[in-house]
């Protein structure tokens, strides 16, 4: 985990419904290492975007 921020439109509220939805936005190769950007939406169940998030991921070379 290398980052991970979140942009709300709104409070998310008691008794709100959200449905997520996960998008990978960005892969990228770097000396022996991946880094992977996912973006999750969130949203009412009428549709009214609540939050996105941003996640930076890293993942090492695997070593035998």
């Amino acid at each position: 985990h290398v980052g991970q921020e979140f942009d709300f439109t709104r409070p998310v509220r008691i008794g709100d419904v959200l449905a997520c939805t996960p998008t990978i936005t960005d892969i990228k190769a770097l000396r022996g290492l991946e880094l992977l950007t996912l973006e999750v939406g969130c949203a009412t169940l009428d549709g009214e975007q609540v939050v996105t998030s941003r996640s930076r991921l890293v993942f090492f070379e695997r070593v035998a």
